[in-house]
């Protein structure tokens, strides 16, 4: 029964749609890392069958793997999703994905890897504030329930209980 609810948290982790996806960010992180042991395995594998030198293979392999976790890390766009108060969930974009709201309606969520998207599904209205330390700028954006909001950055640095430092000393301001 364990496995069961297992297997159906993993499914809700996968949101397929027009053969893309979203992932968690979580799973992604980890599915990253089975990925880098893979490719390093595989590499120092093919290599000592061609050249009985496994310790080439492992490096191409690390480098290999690096490369292509890098950019599964990097590329995919952040996607939030807001249920309620202080419940959120964080998605990456893998390829042009498509999502449905609570209320039905389905939307495309396209864009690039510099644009976040934030997707409201609470019955609240968000604020989000954009702050941007150094120049004293802020600006302030109401998000109304079931609406998506597309970001001028590609993720959110503090959610609800998280909360920025009161101060922020710089190298040069430290003795």
């Amino acid at each position: 029964m364990e496995l069961i609810s297992h297997l159906f948290q993993v499914s809700h982790a996968l949101h397929l749609t027009n053969h893309y996806m979203l992932i968690q960010y979580n799973l992604l992180l980890l599915l990253v890392v089975i990925l880098y042991i893979l490719i390093v395995f595989l590499c120092a594998k093919l290599w000592k069958k061609r050249s009985n030198d496994s310790v080439t293979g492992v490096l191409a392999g690390l480098l290999i793997g690096a490369l292509v976790s890098f950019l599964l890390i990097i590329l995919p766009q952040h996607i939030y999703v807001v249920t309620d108060y202080n419940e959120w969930q964080h998605y990456r974009s893998l390829g042009a994905s498509s999502y449905t709201l609570k209320d039905g309606q389905q939307t495309s969520l396209s864009g690039s890897s510099v644009d976040g998207i934030l997707i409201n599904e609470s019955s609240r209205t968000l604020v989000l504030e954009e702050v941007a330390y150094g120049i004293a700028f802020t600006e302030t954006f109401d998000i109304e329930p079931n609406a998506i909001y597309k970001l001028n950055q590609s993720y959110i640095d503090y959610l609800f209980a998280d909360s920025p430092p009161d101060e922020i000393s710089t190298q040069s301001e430290e003795p």
